[in-house]
């Protein structure tokens, strides 16, 4: 059986470059690889969140002395403010009735 290939004929079509921080003197590019799923039956989906260079750095720093990847690092903690959340409020978020808007709030 012949492997399948992961990343098609461009091994760099995979990666794109995302604009971190606020404003010009803090603001840093990074390339986020595209990731599809995290386990054989988990689905996931890709989504670019902005953060200072302080706090790109903090994460750095943790994800290295943790020996944890970066992306498990903020998807742990994204969880546990989530489940925080939803205590504080009782019970999950109901199902939002429309999608959610792309880009910045105004």
């Amino acid at each position: 059986m012949k492997k399948k290939d992961r990343l098609g004929a461009n091994p760099l079509s995979a990666i794109e470059q995302v604009v971190i921080g606020s404003n010009a003197e803090s603001t840093k590019r990074v390339s986020i690889p595209t990731v599809t799923t995290t386990s054989a039956n988990e689905i996931s989906e890709r989504m670019t969140v902005v953060f200072s260079v302080e706090v790109l750095e903090r994460l750095r720093n943790a994800a290295y002395w943790s020996r944890i990847p970066l992306s498990e690092l903020v998807r742990e903690a994204a969880i546990a403010r989530l489940t925080e959340m939803e205590l504080n409020n009782g019970r999950m978020f109901d199902h939002r009735p429309n999608p959610l808007k792309p880009g910045r709030r105004i």
